[in-house]
């Protein structure tokens, strides 16, 4: 039977605490509204998980040798995985903004819907995995950096939902782009990391250098972010901010 070691134990109780503060922190954030956390959480499971593997087994039926030209290739390898992640998850964010969370809400919506986002990630992919697949042995310094690389991947999660809320509050679709361009540059390292290009200490240090920059694009969009009440929304005629029509939650209850 699988006994995980206790350094395994101490940094999935950590990252435990993470996303039950995170949580805590969001529905605060939003006056106990957990829609948008919920959102968020649904939202990476249908987009990231579904969706996306989904596409890569098509891809694989489509084109035979897909996956031996993929691998065979450094280049192809980070560039199609970094370009598959970022499409996928700014568009399911794109998609959840537009579409799925209730009109007119305020910057503290994208704060919220990125907790979500980036939570149930580290649940699965920062907690799960590490207690399923933690490699032996785990010493203690493998605990603080993987803690360290999941914080900082649910730090540029939020981020990038306050990009992309940025983008479609004003109507300007090129921060979409901008959310797809820097997730990428965030997911070079990892993509780099899994290929054996470079020791995951490089992979850390470069992906959080990656979400450093992500949190200041997202910090200048937020400054920005209209935060005027829903009437003066609707009064302005913003697309994307007016009754909610096409929504399936409305602002109301």
């Amino acid at each position: 039977m699988f006994m995980p070691g206790v350094f395994v134990v101490a940094a999935s109780v950590f990252l435990v605490c993470v996303v039950f503060t995170g949580f805590v922190w969001a529905k605060r954030k939003t006056g106990d509204d957990v829609r948008p956390i919920v959102i968020g959480a649904v939202t990476f499971f249908v987009f990231a998980i579904l969706f996306e593997n989904l596409f890569h087994q098509i891809a694989m039926i489509l084109i035979p040798d897909w996956s031996d030209r993929i691998s065979g290739s450094l280049f192809l390898y980070v560039l199609y995985g970094c370009t598959m992640a970022g499409c996928f998850e700014e568009g399911g964010r794109y998609f959840a903004f537009t579409r799925v969370i209730p009109t007119c809400q305020s910057p503290q919506t994208a704060l919220s819907y990125g907790v979500g986002h980036g939570g149930i990630e580290m649940a699965l992919s920062g907690i799960l995995a590490l207690l399923i697949l933690a490699p032996e042995p785990f010493t203690a310094s493998d605990s603080v950096f993987w803690v360290f690389e999941r914080s900082a991947a649910l730090l540029g999660h939020i981020a990038l939902s306050v990009v992309v809320f940025y983008g479609v509050r004003q109507s300007k679709k090129r921060y979409l782009l901008i959310a797809i361009l820097l997730h990428g540059i965030a997911d070079i390292p990892i993509g780099l990391y899994k290929y054996g290009a470079i020791t995951l200490r490089t992979c850390d240090a470069l992906f959080a250098a990656a979400i450093v920059f992500c949190g200041l694009v997202a910090h200048w969009c937020f400054r920005r972010l209209d935060t005027e009440d829903c009437s003066t929304d609707t009064q302005k005629g913003k697309p994307g901010n007016g009754p909610p029509k096409n929504r399936i939650f409305s602002g109301q209850n």
